[in-house]
C-alpha cells in the first residue's frame, strides 16, 4: 500500500512539472505578444485595459488623424494659393485694361518715363509673384499627393494591424483563460500531493508500529519457545532419569 501511495506521489509530482514547464511556456508566448502589443501600440498601455475597450488607446489612428489634419492645411494653403494667383490675375487684367484706355487717352509726349518704367516694375514683380505662387501651388499639390498616398498606406496598414491586434487580443484572453486553469489544476496537483504525503506518512507510520508489534511478538514467542525448549529438556531428564532407575530395578529382580 505504501508502494503503491509512492507511486501515486511520483506521478502527481511528474504531472505538477510538467504542468509547471507549460505554465512556462504559457508565460514566455504571453511576454512575445505583449512585445508585438507594445511595438503596436507603445509601452505602458494595459492590455485588460485594451481588452475591455477602456483604455481610450487609439494608436494608429492618431497618425491618420495626423495626416487627414495635415492634408486638411495643405488643401487651405492650396486654396489660399489660388484665391492670391485669382487676385493677381485680376489685378493684371486691371492694369491691362488701365494701360490699355491710358493709352488711348495720352499722346506719347504725355507719358512720363518714370511713371512707365514704375509700370513696368510692377508688371515684372506681379508675373514674378505669380510664377512663385505657381511654383508652390505645384509643391503643395505634390505635397498633397504624397500624404494622400501615405495616408492611403497608412490606412491600409492600420486595417490590417487591427485584424492582427485583434487575433492577438483574442489569443491573449485564451491564454489568460488558459492560464487560470492550469493555475487551478496546479493548485489540485499540490492540494492531492499534499494529501498523498500525509496519507504515505500516516502508512508509513502505521507499518512502523506493525513491525514494532511483530517485533514483539517474535520475541515473546522465541522467549516461550526457549522456555518451552527448557522445560522439554527438563522432562527428558526427568524421564531418562526415571528409565534409569526402572532399568535398574529390572536388573536388581
Amino acid at each position: 500500500e505504501v508502494k503503491s501511495l509512492q507511486d501515486k506521489l511520483k506521478q502527481s509530482e511528474m504531472k505538477l512539472a510538467e504542468q509547471r514547464n507549460q505554465n512556462q511556456s504559457l508565460r514566455n508566448e504571453v511576454k512575445v505578444f505583449q512585445k508585438v502589443l507594445n511595438q503596436e501600440i507603445g509601452e505602458n498601455i494595459p492590455v485588460q485595459s485594451l481588452l475591455t475597450g477602456t483604455s481610450g488607446w487609439r494608436g494608429r489612428a492618431q497618425q491618420i488623424i495626423a495626416l487627414q489634419k495635415k492634408v486638411n492645411e495643405l488643401k487651405c494653403q492650396l486654396g489660399e494659393v489660388k484665391s492670391k494667383r485669382s487676385d493677381l490675375e485680376l489685378d493684371a487684367d486691371l492694369e491691362d485694361q488701365f494701360m490699355g484706355s491710358a493709352s488711348s487717352r495720352l499722346t506719347a509726349s504725355s507719358v512720363d518715363i518714370r511713371g512707365r518704367k514704375n509700370v513696368q516694375r510692377m508688371e515684372k514683380e506681379r508675373k514674378e509673384a505669380q510664377e512663385r505662387m505657381l511654383n508652390e501651388m505645384k509643391a503643395l499639390e505634390q505635397d498633397h499627393e504624397t500624404l494622400k498616398g501615405k495616408f492611403d498606406a497608412t490606412k491600409a496598414r492600420n486595417k490590417i494591424l487591427s485584424n492582427e491586434v485583434k487575433a492577438m487580443k483574442q489569443q491573449v484572453t485564451t491564454l489568460i483563460d488558459k492560464g487560470k486553469h492550469d493555475d487551478e489544476l496546479v493548485s489540485a496537483l499540490l492540494k492531492q500531493q499534499e494529501q498523498l504525503k500525509l496519507s504515505i506518512e500516516a502508512n508509513t507510520e502505521k507499518q512502523r508500529e506493525l513491525e514494532n508489534v511483530k517485533k514483539d511478538t517474535l520475541h515473546k514467542l522465541s522467549t516461550k519457545s526457549l522456555q518451552e525448549n527448557n522445560i522439554v529438556e527438563q522432562l527428558k531428564a526427568i524421564v531418562a532419569e526415571k528409565e534409569a532407575k526402572v532399568h535398574q530395578l529390572e536388573q536388581d529382580l
